[in-house]
């Protein structure tokens, strides 16, 4: 063998050297990586959803972007869920006051009511003083005008 051909052998088993080290080093980084992709993974597919989603109100929304339900709790303490028509008019309602005292309220479009539950019924006077309040119970049935005039009424 020549000299140069002794010193090419050697430069050139120097660089596979240096490329067998940088081969190795990029393996590793290719499996840490792969490796630390599938912990990542299978850590957030196999995470239980929450099972608690805490809020004051939730709105149900159709296609369009109109609210057709509404469930929430006002700040006295009342809890509802009221189920809207196309245009946003509550036409069920059902409700627990903050005294405990629960309603389902039915409108129609014409306006007509029907309380089946506890209801605060307010009765103006034609005369100053001659107002009257009402509070029926939980176990009443209230149907009312679209005047909201009670049409009838059990107990």
């Amino acid at each position: 063998m020549t000299p140069d051909a002794a010193a090419d052998l050697e430069a050139l088993q120097a660089r596979i050297g240096r490329l067998e080290s940088k081969s190795r080093w990029l393996t590793f980084l290719v499996l840490a990586w792969a490796g630390a992709t599938v912990a990542f993974a299978a850590a957030w597919l196999l995470t239980p959803p929450k099972t608690l989603l805490t809020a004051r109100a939730f709105l149900l929304q159709d296609a369009g972007g109109k609210t057709r339900a509404v469930l929430g709790l006002a700040s006295g303490g009342n809890v509802s869920l009221a189920l809207t028509d196309d245009a946003g008019v509550p036409r069920a309602t059902l409700a627990v006051a903050a005294d405990g005292s629960p309603s389902l309220t039915l409108d129609d479009k014409e306006g007509a009511r029907a309380v089946l539950g506890a209801m605060r019924l307010n009765t103006p006077g034609t005369w100053p003083g001659e107002r009257t309040v009402h509070n029926r119970r939980a176990s009443s049935l209230v149907l009312l005008h679209p005047a909201e005039r009670v049409f009838w009424a059990a107990p």
